[in-house]
């Protein structure tokens, strides 16, 4: 009998911690705002040799939901420096499918003249020559979608409380991540490679900022490349008004014209 109370315990203790990392979940990506979200960033790239390197853009976000009430998220990146890469831009859009969220990611550089459809290991490359990946991004973006997500324990980042969670995806890439509890931003990661740490995220702690139109955002995060010692860091610099239609921005046929 106390065998079988104890395997009781545990059932209902691994439901109740998977509900709450559900929650958490959904509260982080309710940071992105039903109408759209238009920011103007910066990057900046150096290298352990000092080598450097900027990037100019802005980040196009806005959620909706499903009929079955499931949250998507969409984003798109538009490149407006440097010159050869201006006009680049990425896509990432969600939609409910047999019952689950799908992602399609999509790409169109201007040599090329064509949008192309993307998987897992172009996402999980360099973007643009940074510290950050493609599916970084992303997951900052959009709540780490996706991903399956389990409660470590609670923590502490730049004085604030948060909890902790452990992201896991296909192979062997892995995120422990702090979230604010109040905001439910991510103020701090550590990106695994199996056992091996790779990187390492961190915000400033003026870097969170609630906006009375827009939501919680970071207005600064700042990543560093444990094996090269190269590091990025990631500006939003303001925010910009959309010249066409919110859906345009995520419709595969016409996210790059605008």
């Amino acid at each position: 009998m106390r065998i079988l109370a104890g395997c009781l315990l545990l059932i209902v203790s691994v439901a109740a911690s998977a509900q709450e990392a559900e929650r958490i979940l959904r509260c982080m990506r309710g940071n992105v705002p039903t109408a759209l979200r238009v920011h103007r960033f910066q990057l900046s790239h150096a290298d352990a040799e000092g080598r450097t390197r900027n990037v100019a853009g802005r980040f196009f976000q806005m959620r909706e939901e499903s009929p079955s009430g499931r949250m998507l998220v969409h984003m798109m990146i538009r490149v407006d420096a440097p010159a050869d890469l201006q006009g680049a831009s990425y896509l990432a859009r969600q939609e409910e499918s047999a019952g689950a969220v799908q992602e399609s990611l999509y790409v169109y550089l201007p040599a090329a003249h064509q949008v192309t459809r993307i998987g897992g290991e172009t996402a999980d490359g360099a973007f643009l020559g940074t510290s950050f990946t493609y599916r970084d991004l992303l997951q900052l973006a959009n709540g780490f979608a996706g991903s399956n997500a389990t409660i470590e324990n609670d923590g502490q980042a730049y004085e604030r409380p948060t909890r902790i969670l452990r992201f896991t995806g296909d192979g062997q890439r892995s995120a422990r991540v702090w979230i604010d509890e109040k905001s439910c931003m991510p103020l701090k990661a550590d990106y695994y490679e199996g056992t091996a740490l790779r990187r390492q995220l961190t915000t400033p702690d003026f870097a969170l900022t609630d906006s009375a139109k827009t939501g919680w955002y970071l207005q600064e995060i700042d990543l560093n490349d444990v094996r090269d010692g190269a590091s990025t860091v990631l500006k939003i610099v303001g925010a910009d008004k959309p010249k066409a239609l919110p859906r345009e921005y995520f419709d595969p046929a016409k996210f790059f014209r605008n």
